[in-house]
């Protein structure tokens, strides 16, 4: 998955789905999280049930606009990208965690910075410009 292909995926923001249900949605987190803490040889218990819902819960307040999908892809590339979600140091904690997703929001956003259309921009401008000047 690339961010193209979750920025384009179907438009369900985190904070639609902890509308719909929270209970799943945090349970989703925390198996994402729970995963990389034994793809880095951690065990659980380097973070205790209260830090990871914390964590869950900043992400879930903060990224509040990313979809499921973002979610997943920010996990993948903090283990597959070193060089831009930093070293792994033995230590998976809130902070290294919340260091991935300001990674990849700042990746997200660069993306959408890129592809974004600016005719629609200019239209849109355009237009103001007319109505403004008919006032």
């Amino acid at each position: 998955m690339s961010i193209k292909e979750a920025i384009d995926a179907p438009a369900i923001q985190l904070s639609e789905w902890m509308r719909i249900d929270n209970e799943v949605t945090q349970s989703m987190i925390v198996s994402f999280i729970s995963a990389m803490l034994q793809y880095f040889g951690r065990k659980e218990e380097d973070m205790n049930s209260f830090q990871v819902k914390k964590i869950v819960d900043d992400i879930i307040s903060k990224y509040y606009y990313f979809r499921i999908e973002d979610v997943c892809l920010c996990f993948k590339m903090a283990r597959t990208n070193i060089k831009t979600y930093g070293k792994f140091y033995g230590v998976i904690d809130g902070g290294t965690i919340m260091g991935w997703f300001a990674a990849y929001d700042k990746q997200r956003d660069e993306h959408i910075a890129a592809h974004q259309p600016t005719h629609h921009l200019q239209i849109t401008l355009t237009q103001l410009q007319g109505k403004i000047t008919k006032r």
